[in-house]
């Protein structure tokens, strides 16, 4: 269904709920005052009945009853009347002269509000009446004698007007928990298909976003989807015209290398050689950098401790300063149960539990080898350590070098640093380094600690 479609459906669906509780509540109201009106016009005519007038048709059944007159232990005389030997309640009064008594089960009716004329006052008091569910029997003294008074379509609880407003409300409720729904579901498509859009343009995946929700989302989905394809068909196509290039310089440079050694000066051959030696790094640094944006290499999922043991170790044997600190597994909390300690709230994870990873292996051996060389070049030592978290993995790589670099420029291709002048390179390190984060959807940041400089190579697990 269309974008459009759902819209207007929850307009007509909202509208028709809106009627629907606002008719019922307005037809009951109409219903209530015409039983209540009616009620009121039978108590006008028991007024008439009750004064010795005469009314026909009577909106009530007038029997002619004779109560008893009983005593009481105090010597009070009282009346009975048949009929009512099974209701508790008794309500007595008299308007204008005029006795009534009303009997009911469960009811005792309050007259403080009847007030005006005789003739009102009735009418208020069978309105009053009419009000509750009650079914109660009505004995009113006439000039005639007691009569009781029976109005089953006017005083019991079928007679009093359907009240449908609560089942009506509680559909309202129900299409417009519909309507909610409805929206928060279109509201979650949105919110994937940004989450989607975000996580591809920030790791580069090839991905495509799901074609869920509405016609219009899906659309606006495959639009994005053949935006990235493009653009990663042009990117890898670019990419591929760079490689070869480089690919291709690899055998005039080693020509090159060949022919120095013709050379008789040696002073001139070793310059030609230097030259040459920085020509092949440069080609390797711009093979490895289109290498790792074509994505050639397959995710695997690994131990990153051991990785970065593994590249310490590489370093140890040529005798090199890199350490790596001891990783400190998180606490993971865990639901307690009745079989379950007092105190068994947190246990600590081990490091095979909190460290695996879905990454590319030799792109990162290559990234933080870069940041370790980088370290080793400019900072004298390189100490590793990592911290972890359900969704990234963090490498930090410490150095005792204090220079005041922008490294924001420093990542960008071909840039180095007015330290570097003495150091061999291309400039294309960190640059590697920030690319290979950024394809696992990670970051490359800096920072200065007391001690030297710190790099932060996060990647997502």
């Amino acid at each position: 269904m269309s974008l459009r479609r759902y819209i207007i459906f929850a307009l007509v669906l909202a509208g028709f709920a809106g009627a629907l509780v606002a008719g019922s509540w307005y037809q009951y109201g109409l219903a209530r005052e015409r039983h209540l009106v009616i009620a009121f016009n039978a108590g006008i005519a028991a007024h008439s009945l009750a004064t010795g007038q005469s009314v026909a048709p009577l909106p009530f059944i007038a029997t002619p009853t004779n109560p008893t007159e009983i005593t009481s232990v105090d010597n009070a005389t009282r009346l009975r009347f048949t009929g009512t030997e099974s209701l508790n309640y008794e309500t007595s009064l008299s308007i204008a002269g005029i006795a009534i008594r009303i009997y009911s089960k469960d009811l005792q009716y309050s007259l403080s509000e009847i007030k005006g004329p005789a003739a009102a006052q009735f009418g208020q008091l069978f309105r009053s009446i009419a009000t509750f569910c009650g079914a109660p029997l009505i004995f009113l003294e006439t000039p005639s004698g007691w009569q009781r008074l029976t109005a089953p379509k006017l005083f019991s609880c079928q007679a009093a007007p359907p009240d449908w407003r609560t089942p009506i409300l509680i559909a309202g409720f129900i299409l417009l928990a519909t309507l909610l729904t409805i929206g928060l579901g279109i509201a979650d498509h949105l919110s994937a298909q940004a989450a989607a859009i975000t996580r591809r343009a920030k790791d580069g995946r090839t991905t495509p976003l799901p074609l869920k929700g509405p016609s219009e989302l899906q659309a606006i989905a495959k639009a994005i989807n053949r935006f990235f394809d493009r653009e990663k068909l042009r990117h890898s196509r670019r990419a591929t015209l760079l490689l070869g290039i480089s690919h291709d310089l690899g055998t005039p440079t080693q020509r090159l290398k060949l022919r120095t050694a013709l050379i008789r000066n040696q002073e001139l051959r070793q310059k030609l050689d230097a030259d040459i030696d920085q020509m092949t790094q440069m080609i390797d640094s711009v093979l490895a950098y289109t290498r790792n944006e074509m994505d050639v290499e397959e995710m695997r999922k690994i131990p990153i401790l051991g990785l970065l043991q593994a590249l310490v170790d590489d370093y140890a044997d040529l005798g090199r300063p890199v350490k790596l600190l001891p990783f400190q597994p998180p606490a993971i909390r865990h639901s307690k149960s009745v079989f379950s300690a007092p105190d068994a709230s947190t246990r600590a994870a081990s490091a095979q539990e909190s460290l695996f990873c879905n990454c590319r292996p030799n792109a990162i051996r290559r990234a933080l080898t870069n940041l370790v060389d980088n370290a080793l070049n400019y900072g004298k030592t390189a100490t590793l350590s990592l911290s972890a978290t359900p969704e990234s993995i963090t490498v930090f790589v410490e150095d005792e070098g204090m220079s005041e670099v922008d490294f924001t420029q420093l990542v960008e291709p071909f840039q180095r640093g007015k330290n570097a002048r003495h150091h061999r390179g291309t400039g294309l390190g960190l640059t590697i380094v920030e690319s290979i984060a950024a394809s696992h959807g990670g970051t490359l940041g800096f920072s200065q600690s007391p001690s030297g400089t710190v790099a932060a190579f996060q990647i997502c697990r």
